[in-house]
């Protein structure tokens, strides 16, 4: 039914960042490392079925027809800056290192829960991007530039092949 279809929807949402943080803590207890954990959380498909709940959530929720969609789409990634420059802060200031490249949100999201909320707030994104697209919000023109229409004909084989070739 379409409300037992919410249901599921909402809970991948609220339990899959929770799943991550069990995933983590229980490698970690395990005498697993940090990066390991990391990885495992990053790599595993169980671990990021959230990101399809967001999916989900556009056509369960209808919102396509969400109200100021490119003002969220802003405020989320907004958000997101803010996080990571919380978290560039705070390596500078208090470890004298920080990954400026990363924006605040290293590989495998390991430091300080991320990969717990990084992800989610990632999906939050990709998930009002994707409603801009459908309400063809004024930025979302710039996908149709032939050079950025040959990249998302190649993406999905970059992300396939992308973590092999990190290590």
């Amino acid at each position: 039914s379409p409300r037992r279809l919410k249901v599921v929807v909402v809970a991948l949402l609220v339990c899959v960042p929770l799943f991550r943080l069990a995933i983590f803590q229980a490698l970690l207890a395990s005498d697993y490392g940090k990066d390991f954990a990391g990885r495992a959380v990053y790599g595993l498909p169980f671990t990021q079925f959230d990101a399809f709940g967001a999916g989900a959530a556009i056509a369960v929720f209808q919102l396509e027809r969400l109200r100021n969609a490119t003002r969220w789409f802003s405020l989320v990634v907004a958000l997101a800056a803010i996080c990571g420059l919380v978290i560039l802060s705070v390596d500078y200031i208090f470890y004298r290192s920080a990954f400026f490249g990363s924006l605040g949100f290293e590989m495998f999201l390991i430091n300080y829960h991320e990969y717990v909320w990084g992800y989610s707030v990632i999906n939050a994104i990709a998930a009002i991007g994707i409603i801009c697209t459908l309400q063809k919000a004024y930025f979302t023109r710039l996908l149709n530039f032939p050079g950025l229409s040959r990249l998302g004909k190649i993406s999905y084989g970059v992300y396939v092949y992308h973590l092999p070739l990190l290590d």
